[in-house]
């Protein structure tokens, strides 16, 4: 009988670290700060939205100017502009903007969920509104970004570009050369504490924008939204401006919708397409299936401990591995509790294998991340 997979051999890949078993503990279970604090539903006590703009108004009087470099997609009929961020639902709204926009590279999609996330980031942006500066019309409308929780954005970061091969030829390259000590062409053997690391050793504005702290992509300082979301509140705080903005029907359509089958079908199919790109002797399909497994064990989609079956006769596709992916999931019946439990459990698992000098040294680079929108720099302790 196969075992789980812990990992992969130390000359592939690097171990996720999760445990045989694992418990969350007290502090960072569903009654933790980290939820509460970031609640939608006030039940009447306060406006959550007026309070996030007073916090970062008033962080803003002691903060330095800085040079921004924004991506604002708007759509004048509606009013809106958004700030893009990346990995806070960025694909997500990229796609509404395109969809109301009608720049789907020719292709009619029923819903901008239905848009391919290759698509969404490489398809032309010769139809849509789109600006780097603060212009009158992205000034005139309804301003607004999204921002998360410092640590689970790296994480994020790390899994959906480092992890999986997304960034192996360009970013990884630059992390791989910062150590000297690399050969890898591939770049795909960068951990998760090697990547912070380099993250603390860099000056935040030279940081890529996926990492890099929001005041050098989205800096409120400066072009003063009408809206701060979170992503811990992601779906109410999508539902408000779509509500308020002639969208609603979008907004029931998120709602409709299940995100992680929405993920899993969403990442393989990008991912696969990578396939096309990268040498056999970096990437196959048989090896890109256990990242993505592994992935989404981390994600909290499936089981920690459910095994990827491989024989040698497996033949693995797009298809055929969403299907067995979907296959586990059902198998599984992980409820939405014990689905985000683990996927905090593989987060603080990855943190404690980090230096306490880098942990210190994340907090001061992500300090005003912290301070400007409510975010806890001790959610995860030093070890």
């Amino acid at each position: 009988m196969q075992q789980p997979i812990n990992g992969f051999s130390s000359g592939s890949r690097p171990s996720l670290g999760i445990p045989q078993e694992y418990t969350v503990s007290k502090n960072l279970t569903s009654e933790s700060g980290f939820r509460d604090k970031h609640s939608w539903n006030t039940k009447g006590k306060s406006d959550p939205y007026r309070d996030r703009l007073i916090l970062v108004n008033k962080t803003c009087r002691t903060s330095a100017k800085l040079s921004t470099h924004y991506n604002f997609y708007s759509s004048s009929k509606h009013g809106l502009s958004y700030c893009l961020s990346p990995k806070v639902g960025c694909t997500h709204w990229i796609n509404i903007f395109r969809f109301l926009a009608n720049a789907t590279m020719g292709v009619l999609y029923k819903s901008p969920f239905d848009i391919p996330r290759m698509v969404t980031h490489y398809g032309g942006k010769g139809k849509m509104e789109y600006s780097e500066k603060l212009d009158k019309t992205v000034d005139s409308n309804f301003k607004f970004m999204f921002v998360r929780e410092p640590y689970a954005r790296l994480w994020s970061a790390y899994l959906d570009k480092l992890f999986l091969p997304d960034f192996w030829r360009s970013q990884g390259g630059v992390i791989q050369r910062f150590f000297k000590k690399r050969t890898d062409s591939c770049a795909k053997g960068i951990t998760f504490e090697e990547f912070l690391e380099y993250i603390v050793s860099v000056p935040p504005s030279q940081l890529n924008s996926h990492w890099t702290p929001f005041r050098y992509i989205c800096d409120p300082c400066d072009f003063h939204p009408d809206f701060i979301g979170n992503m811990e509140t992601f779906k109410q705080d999508n539902k408000y401006i779509l509500e308020n903005f002639g969208l609603s029907w979008i907004a029931d359509d998120i709602f409709s919708r299940d995100h992680a089958m929405q993920e899993i079908r969403m990442l393989s199919e990008y991912n696969f397409d990578l396939l096309k790109v990268y040498k056999t002797d970096c990437l196959t399909a048989t090896s890109l299936s256990k990242l993505l497994w592994k992935t989404f064990q981390a994600n909290g989609y499936i089981r920690f401990n459910s095994v990827f079956e491989e024989n040698k006769n497996s033949s693995w596709n797009c298809d055929t591995f969403i299907s067995k992916v979907l296959q586990q999931r059902k198998a599984d019946k992980l409820s939405s509790q014990q689905g985000k439990d683990q996927k905090l459990a593989y987060m603080t698992a990855a943190y404690r294998r980090v230096a306490n000098s880098v942990l210190i040294k994340l907090r001061e680079v992500y300090k005003e991340d912290f301070e400007m929108f409510g975010y806890d720099p001790e959610f995860i302790p030093l070890n």
